[in-house]
């Protein structure tokens, strides 16, 4: 798959969300939340259930078959009116790997977090445009039926070389810290959205001029998160705050920045999450997750929001609270810092460590630099003559440089431990060595060299 057409069909993927089961436009307006409901509950339990699935055979066959399902649910949907519930849950279900798929393979373009910033505007502003059509005939819900379809050639790439800060640690440690936080900020910020939507349409001095905040938030985002991507996640809480507060402001003024502030919340939030998704090692595993976690809060938010809409107030105060102890409590952890967990190089394994006996490997430990990036050094500066490394050999050989073992670096990239002990041999073959102690040796000499 070309790098660009990922960013294409995550943009073609976002429109059809948004414009249709995520209380999209195209969706009668009295029965949206709760049809949106149907829509996720599906969606969860169907994602949840993908993020245990191995085969990748398997996944490439539910991935196709999912882009056809969603069409054809799409398009049948204003077909069968007295069935809208059971057609939005059945949707869900068959919607979810094609979701899974989209976002993993953002990590085929040379540079994920634009991609999916890219995506995450062009798709928003196309449902921006769509929102302006005033009646919903049968000929739209075709045309929004497209991009589902389009996508069925392309498989789930799993096992693409992921494009981390560094090399991610065992399973997900690296993203189980952040669950909480992710999950607050789409439960409170679901609820401040319904407060906000019907008195901003009221004084709203453009329809859809507030997705500009939402393509600043994003196009800004991709630049900060090669810097500092935990500083996404900060200021994403501080737009949630600043927009609770406004919220309970009298003045018009107050009404607009407030939503302003919430599309700016969402386009750093929804960036940083998918990049945090992609930056482990298991990405069909982690963005199933990530994805069930922060669907599992918006259906949560909806639901409170219905049920307590006479408590708007009360709600806003304690939202408000909240995302003020979310802040605190990632300040005091540090996270938001640089040099933090998330961006510093995985330590070595002691075990492996304990097995070095070479005194220059000793004195200049590898965890000093990123364990990637050291191997892309030496694989380019080796003579023309000599084979390169694939991209899956770097990846298995940054693995193990950063002290992980054969078992460890499988489970990491979830292929079995035989074949990591394959793309070793290949690499010695390659390298003219002829075990791993002789390979992180050469490879150290190249980085003193260079």
């Amino acid at each position: 798959m070309k790098p660009a057409i990922s960013s294409l069909h995550f943009a073609a993927f976002v429109l059809w969300l948004v414009v249709f089961p995520m209380s999209g436009s195209l969706l009668p307006p009295a029965k949206a939340p709760s049809l949106m409901l149907y829509f996720l509950a599906g969606h969860i339990v169907a994602i949840l259930l993908l993020a245990g699935l191995r085969d990748e055979r398997a996944q490439l066959i539910l991935f196709r078959a999912s882009g056809g399902l969603t069409s054809l649910l799409t398009a049948s949907f204003p077909h069968f009116p007295e069935h809208p519930e059971l057609i939005m849950g059945t949707l869900g279900v068959a919607a979810a790997p094609l979701a899974v798929g989209v976002i993993v393979n953002l990590k085929r373009s040379p540079a994920p977090p634009w991609a999916a910033a890219v995506g995450l505007l062009t798709g928003n502003l196309l449902a921006a445009l769509f929102s302006q059509v005033a009646a919903t005939p049968s000929w739209l819900f075709l045309l929004i039926a497209l991009p589902p379809v389009l996508l069925m050639p392309f498989p789930i790439d799993n096992q693409a070389p992921t494009r981390p800060d560094s090399v991610s640690p065992p399973f997900f440690a690296g993203l189980t810290p952040y669950l909480p936080f992710i999950f607050l900020f789409y439960l409170i910020g679901g609820l401040m959205f319904g407060f906000i939507s019907p008195q901003y349409a009221k004084v709203s001095p453009l329809a859809g001029i507030e997705l500009l905040a939402y393509g600043i938030a994003t196009l800004g985002g991709a630049w900060l998160v090669g810097r500092n991507r935990d500083l996404l996640l900060v200021l994403g809480l501080l737009c949630a705050m600043l927009s609770l507060t406004l919220l309970e402001w009298e003045p018009v003024i107050a009404t607009i920045i407030s939503m302003y502030a919430n599309h700016l919340a969402f386009g750093l939030i929804d960036l940083f999450l998918i990049c945090l998704l992609l930056n482990q090692a298991q990405n069909q595993r982690a963005v199933a997750i990530g994805l069930a976690v922060m669907l599992l809060a918006i259906f949560s938010g909806t639901l409170v929001a219905g049920n307590f809409a006479a408590m708007g107030q009360l709600l806003t105060s304690a939202g408000t609270l909240i995302l003020t102890m979310a802040i605190l409590a990632l300040y005091f952890l540090g996270w938001w810092r640089p040099q933090t967990r998330a961006n510093q190089p995985i330590p070595q394994n002691p075990e492996n460590a304990a097995a070095t006996t070479d005194a220059s490997l000793r004195s200049a430990p590898v965890a000093a630099v990123n364990p990637e990036q050291l191997v892309e050094n030496w694989n380019a500066g080796r003579a023309t003559h000599q084979k390169q490394l694939s991209e899956q050999e770097k990846l298995v050989v940054a693995l193990v440089l950063a002290g992980h073992t054969y078992k460890e670096a499988a489970r990491e990239l979830g292929i079995s431990q035989s074949s990591i002990k394959t793309y070793m041999k290949r690499v010695f073959d390659k390298a003219g060595v002829n075990n791993k102690h002789d390979l992180l040796r050469e490879i150290n000499k190249g980085e003193d060299a260079a």
